[in-house]
């Protein structure tokens, strides 16, 4: 490791297996490095730091950084090309990742934050309180065995829940991949202003119960909502259009509610009849106002407004 003090802060030119301690910017440049020993380019061993990759480049095979075990660190514009193991956060609590350009992959973390990056693909395993904003991804977000997560702003080839409790999808886009949206076996998932455009299925809800559509564009699939074996679900006023076989299907589901959507070309089955009007509130609507307020006020500031 090569570092220098440039106004105040040290600047590092980095190499493989470079262990970080402490608060650092690394040096701008394209850098070519392998990591050699597939246990991570960078390894974090120190708690409560804020590393900046911004305007580096990082180019090579292996994984670009571990971080395990850590709290509280900020990792801001890494941007990595290769490398299948991407960034590896496991056992973590409250760590931030922004601005980075990277494959994601996250496990038995708590209270991260994944900001403004884009990635080959992003999926998490038993991460509570994820909250990822304007994400995009060139394959489908991936998350399982957690509870309380936010995907807002998230343009990808389809998501895919398994077994999430309570979490919302915001603004979340999907285009041309045959299933916009995948929940299985999740509960009290709320997607709201949506965009499921042309596929298959729009999106499909399989087991669990609770589950909410509102609002959202569902367009140009073969199926527009599709619910398996699920009970609670809620559609509502969303816009259903251009469905090739039906606007819902509903298979082996209970206490389905389908309420004030906008159909168009897009027949309903007529063995499905719209049950009365569900009056009750989500039952997670503190926690949803409180994260979907946090991701309206970030994106907003983002944008210069």
């Amino acid at each position: 490791m090569i570092a220098s003090l440039l106004l105040g802060q040290i600047v590092v030119t980095p190499k493989d297996d470079l262990a970080i301690s402490s608060n650092f910017k690394v040096k701008p440049g394209i850098y070519r490095l392998d990591d050699v020993k597939g246990d991570g380019l960078f390894k974090v061993t120190k708690d409560g730091i804020k590393i900046d990759f911004t305007g580096a480049k990082f180019i090579g095979k292996g994984t670009l950084m571990n971080l395990s075990g850590r709290q509280r660190v900020h990792i801001v514009g890494l941007h990595g090309q290769g490398y299948e193991g991407g960034l590896k956060v496991s056992a973590c609590s409250k760590i931030t990742i922004e601005d980075a350009d990277a494959r994601l992959k996250l496990n038995e973390s708590t209270k991260c934050d994944i900001l403004f990056t884009k990635s080959e693909a992003l999926s998490a395993n038993k991460c509570d309180d994820l909250f990822a904003l304007g994400i995009e991804t060139k394959s489908a977000v991936v998350l399982s065995n957690s509870d309380r997560v936010l995907l807002g702003y998230v343009k990808a080839p389809g998501f895919r829940l398994d077994t999430v409790t309570v979490g919302t999808l915001f603004r979340v886009e999907s285009n041309q991949t045959p299933v916009g949206a995948e929940l299985v076996n999740c509960t009290s998932i709320h997607s709201q202003y949506c965009d499921f455009l042309q596929g298959d299925v729009g999106i499909r809800i399989q087991g669990g119960e609770d589950n909410w559509v509102l609002n959202s564009n569902i367009r140009n699939h073969r199926i527009g909502v599709e619910l398996v074996k699920t009970r609670e679900a809620v559609i509502g006023a969303n816009t259903i259009r251009d469905c090739s076989a039906y606007a819902v299907e509903v298979s082996g589901a209970g206490d389905i509610y389908f309420e004030s959507n906008a159909v168009k070309n897009a027949p309903i089955p007529p063995t499905f009849s719209p049950l009365e009007e569900h009056s009750e509130e989500y039952h997670h609507r503190e926690w949803l106002r409180t994260v979907v307020d946090r991701a309206k006020e970030l994106w907003q500031k983002r944008l210069g407004r």
